[in-house]
């Protein structure tokens, strides 16, 4: 598993219908989530066990029938235990048009996002994820718009029971890590060291340190480390 596969630049789905399905189990490649981001949105539904996520240094724990919907640029990394999951990774530009520009513009522009679900147990905002991860797996004659139209559904239910907040735009401490795994991924050749981070980042070396381990739970040095093993692997087995 590399990690430039899980950053923004990787395709979702296509042009035409941006949105992807992942199923993940223990014999996934994928199934451990490093820190990574993207501009798309993603939906997580756990079927066994526990996973625990990480996004932007807060610390979710979800257990079986568990829903969490992550905002597109968050920072997030996750860690199953003994778990089975699906993810729903997309493009939230998808559902713009002229009729729903109002309700799903603010989310495009960083200006609204959904509080947390973990701990709201919403039957209907249940059924309609279910029923966008049966769909996705189908794929059905006209699945797209059976898709689409559970998208529309959701983003529905959001508004109408109160789960939407309105924010700022992304903090900066965010923005700044985002960049700085971006540098890390992209020099892994070159000699990376804390100095070239503190410079980069614009933060003391010891205030990174602590900022990197809240972010991503694990020390700078052990992060590069791991990545670089990681890397390695996959050149060997490609």
């Amino acid at each position: 598993m590399k990690y430039a596969d899980y950053i923004e630049r990787k395709r979702h789905g296509s042009l035409d219908f941006p949105i992807q399905h992942y199923f993940l189990d223990k014999d996934n490649p994928q199934y451990i989530m490093p820190p990574h981001w993207h501009n798309e949105f993603e939906i997580i539904l756990v079927r066994e066990g526990v996973l625990r996520i990480f996004l932007n240094a807060e610390k979710f724990i979800l257990n079986k029938n568990d829903i969490l919907l992550i905002m597109g640029g968050t920072l997030h990394i996750g860690i199953p235990e003994n778990s089975v999951y699906e993810c729903l990774v997309f493009d939230p530009g998808m559902l713009k048009t002229k009729a729903s520009s109002k309700y799903i513009e603010p989310f495009l522009s960083g200006h609204a996002k959904v509080i947390n679900l973990v701990d709201k147990k919403h039957t209907e905002i249940f059924d309609v994820v279910l029923d966008l991860f049966v769909e996705m797996k189908k794929k059905a004659q006209g699945y797209e718009l059976s898709v689409i139209s559970d998208l529309f559904k959701l983003f529905s239910l959001f508004y109408k029971n109160g789960y939407i907040l309105y924010t700022e735009n992304q903090p900066r401490r965010v923005k700044m890590m985002a960049k700085l795994i971006d540098w890390i991924e992209n020099n892994l050749s070159e000699q990376i060291t804390l100095e070239k981070a503190s410079e980069i980042s614009g933060l003391s070396k010891k205030y990174l340190c602590r900022v990197f381990k809240e972010y991503t739970s694990k020390t700078f040095t052990q992060y590069v480390t791991e990545l670089r093993i990681e890397n390695a692997c996959f050149e060997i087995t490609t």
